[in-house]
């Protein structure tokens, strides 16, 4: 029977070692999720949509035009620093992937080789503050009549003129040959935890002839020195008076979009978490009291030996040892269940390695220290057993 309890209670510690291990490894990955630099700064930036409908703003000049009546509006609301429209926000739009041919560059087939493409107005970098590392931002003036322009980023110059300026660089896409008048750095477009490919800033007043929806600017991005939320009711107005029939949609900050990165991982650690600190509670339980059963059925052996010159300390020792023996016994299987289970969740363990010797470390002692913490009242009542009052009891 004291073995089977014995069994049960390593059972107890082995299934919280395997929750606990299991747990710290999807924190450490989410700190370094949360770690990861997007490229550009979310904070007091609001964003909503305005999806134009067709066919009625199929004509660029139209859209430009709707375009250029809400930015000049929402720009001269107070607490409105900067404001510009693209056609998709990062993190948001994964997609918008087009293939480039650049003169004198052989690419490779293959779809690792396209860039994402955004149309956007001026301003969009001051409103992400996303640095402008070379040359100048898209500008109002960049209209169909003058040449066409492109922004790129760093690693678009990487790929195609590394150690070369790339300014005045021209390069085909989406069957039109641009210009390149900038660089900016680069930014997490796929997600704080997905390599993104270059990027490509079109000015959304150069549009090729045939412009899918996809590629239609109607994400709106402002970034206020205020309480951008306060100034979402203006914004509604300037919008219906451009056009009454326009509905708004999408309202969110740009805060929201970065934490909605990390949202399921943080939902499946509050369960894992929660597993685990009742399993731990449950072994420290069992641990205490398989303990205190025992030195209650080994009150006359503990008073014998006591009656024969046994320190107290050595007894509550001996007590505390049982503690950490069962421990022990249970942290060796529960390791390596929790490192057959952390190589099966590799995937969610961003940067973490699955044998991560801190997790695994921090665990261990945390069980030792629960083992002991639920032996210390047993190990404290053997110690005070009286031998006289321990042999009288039989």
């Amino acid at each position: 029977k004291q073995r089977l309890r014995t069994l049960l209670v390593a059972i107890e510690v082995a299934a919280s070692v395997m929750l606990l291990i299991s747990s710290g490894l999807l924190i450490r990955a989410i700190v370094r999720v949360q770690g990861i630099d997007p490229g550009f700064e979310s904070d007091g930036v609001l964003t909503l949509r305005t999806a134009l409908p067709t066919p009625r703003y199929d004509d660029p000049v139209r859209r430009a035009s709707f375009y250029s009546r809400v930015l000049t509006s929402v720009r001269a609301l107070p607490g409105v620093d900067q404001a510009a429209y693209t056609s998709g926000l990062p993190m948001v739009m994964t997609g918008g992937i087009a293939g480039v041919v650049v003169p004198g560059r052989e690419v490779r087939s293959g779809r690792r080789q396209g860039v994402s493409i955004r149309f956007v107005t001026s301003q969009l970098f001051g409103a992400l503050r996303i640095p402008v590392r070379r040359g100048r931002d898209v500008e109002e003036s960049d209209t169909p009549e003058r040449p066409l322009v492109a922004v790129v980023s760093e690693s678009f110059v990487e790929r195609y003129w590394p150690n070369e300026d790339p300014i005045g660089r021209t390069f085909e896409i989406r069957s039109q040959n641009r210009t390149v008048v900038g660089v900016v750095a680069d930014i997490k477009v796929r997600g704080l935890e997905r390599t993104s490919e270059p990027q490509v800033y079109v000015p959304a007043t150069q549009p090729p002839d045939s412009l899918g929806d996809i590629y239609v600017p109607k994400d709106l991005v402002i970034r206020a020195s205020a309480t951008a939320m306060t100034l979402l009711p203006r914004i509604r107005d300037i919008v219906r008076q451009v056009d009454p029939e326009q509905p708004v949609s999408n309202v969110r900050m740009m805060a929201g979009v970065i934490g909605a990165q990390t949202a399921e991982r943080t939902a499946q650690l509050r369960v894992l978490g929660a597993l685990a600190i009742l399993a731990l509670l449950l072994a420290g339980v069992g641990i205490h009291g398989l303990l205190a059963f025992t030195v209650a059925q080994r009150s006359r052996e503990i008073g014998v030996r006591i009656s024969l010159g046994a320190e107290p300390s050595l007894v509550a020792r001996m007590i505390v040892g049982e503690a950490a023996r069962m421990a022990i016994i249970g942290l060796v299987p529960g390791i390596l269940g929790a490192y057959a289970a952390a190589r099966g969740m590799s995937a969610l363990l961003f940067g973490v390695r699955p044998d991560d010797p801190v997790t695994f470390v921090a665990t261990a002692v945390i069980c030792l220290t629960t083992a002991v913490v639920g032996a210390l009242r047993p190990a404290l009542r053997a110690a005070s057993i009286s031998p006289i009052s321990a042999l009288k009891a039989d």
